[in-house]
């Protein structure tokens, strides 16, 4: 099983945050729109560190 949302970052692409499981499972739409928020919360906190100096 592998889920993932897209990320970038200010050089261009950063990638993806992913989840793996040896295990299929089922992902509602709300669960993807979770993994998409946390997806843009890291990306946000990369970007504000950038913006402050402290890097990536």
């Amino acid at each position: 099983m592998f889920i993932g949302a897209y990320a970038r970052y200010i050089i261009g692409d950063l990638g993806a945050l992913c989840i793996v499981d040896t295990e299929p499972r089922r992902f509602s739409r709300s669960d993807s729109a979770l993994l998409r928020t946390l997806a843009l919360q890291v990306q946000d906190e990369l970007w504000a560190r950038a913006a402050s100096g402290r890097g990536a």
